[in-house]
């Protein structure tokens, strides 16, 4: 998956790797690294490229997202950050519920996201 100018790849073995331009925390840097922090002890499923952020969603449902999230891109409001951070997922109409909300998948473009999720505790 490509951004502006970074890109994201999933290895078989579920690790995400990423390379590019490391502007406002998007990219490891220029040589392809191994992205850790909070996404080491999971599996990646699948990842999206904004132009100045990334996102991972793991084989858990949990979402994970780094770089400039100033424009509430990676769905909340955060100023830039360099490593992985958890997004929290919520159904629509509740935006303070996250229990049982899992992310299928993750999809980004310029300046926003999306992701498809399931409610495995439906009321």
């Amino acid at each position: 998956m490509a951004g502006r100018c970074h890109t994201l790849t999933v290895t078989e073995a579920g690790k995400v790797v990423s390379f590019g331009c490391n502007i406002l925390g998007r990219s490891g840097g220029k040589e392809p690294g191994e992205v850790g922090g909070l996404l080491a002890g999971e599996a990646a499923a699948g990842v999206a490229a904004g132009e100045h952020f990334s996102l991972v969603v793991a084989q858990s449902g949990r979402v994970f997202g780094w770089g400039d999230g100033g424009s509430g891109q990676m769905g909340f409001k955060t100023e830039r950050t360099h490593t992985p951070i958890s997004v929290p997922l919520h159904p629509l109409g509740r935006p303070h519920d996250t229990d049982g909300v899992h992310a299928l998948r993750v999809v980004a473009g310029y300046q926003h996201a999306a992701a498809l999720v399931v409610e495995t505790n439906a009321r």
